[in-house]
């Protein structure tokens, strides 16, 4: 929250970095929805989902009259939707605030409800061929939960290849800091369950 400002301009390119013919967009670990908000006001049809229910209320009392968005309570290492239920999905400057394990399971299940075709788009610090400036690191384990020392210690391809996600596209941004890639979803899911998902 404390850098949210700083990254306003990075996810206004994200939303850019959609093709409009994708229409429904999972935004996952979506905090206050902010990347939801501004998903929806670009016409796409978007769906957020955060462990926090408390993070999700606020994000609800930011939404404009009229301008509703769907937001869910949910884990993101155990997405509570069908395989192939989205045509994207995108996470924005969590992945480092998770242990290792639970990132890599949570790009799988980003994995499991993108359908065949459809995007899967990560935005993070950017840890794939070098490590964090030292002074960087150092501001963010202030702000950061513990397991950000984990992150730090890895590299970001580490995750992605645990979660065997071939990167397609990639974009820096604030220097090479932040990076966002772009993932084709592939076949071969397994079909799961369906639960009914009530909204906050």
């Amino acid at each position: 929250p404390l850098l949210e400002p700083l990254f306003r301009n990075l996810r206004k390119s994200i939303v850019a970095f959609f093709s409009f013919h994708t229409s429904d967009i999972l935004d996952v670990a979506c905090g206050t929805a902010t990347q939801v908000r501004l998903l929806s006001e670009a016409g796409f049809r978007a769906i957020g989902c955060d462990l926090s229910r408390a993070m999700l209320v606020r994000g609800r009392s930011k939404t404009q009259p009229g301008k509703p968005v769907l937001l869910v309570e949910a884990d993101s290492a155990h997405l509570p939707f069908c395989d192939g239920r989205f045509g994207a999905a995108v996470i924005v400057l969590a992945l480092h605030e998770m242990p290792f394990s639970e990132a890599v399971t949570t790009v799988k299940e980003m994995k499991r409800v993108v359908r065949p075709g459809g995007w899967i788009v990560i935005a993070e610090l950017n840890t794939f061929s070098r490590p964090l400036p030292a002074l960087v690191s150092a501001l963010m384990r202030c702000v950061e939960p513990p397991c950000f020392r984990d992150f730090t210690k890895r590299s970001l391809k580490d995750i992605f290849d645990a979660a065997a996600l071939v990167v397609d596209d990639r974009r820096f941004f604030f220097g090479g800091l932040v990076v966002v890639t772009r993932s084709v979803a592939k076949e071969g899911n397994s079909t799961t369950v369906c639960p009914a998902v009530p909204p906050v």
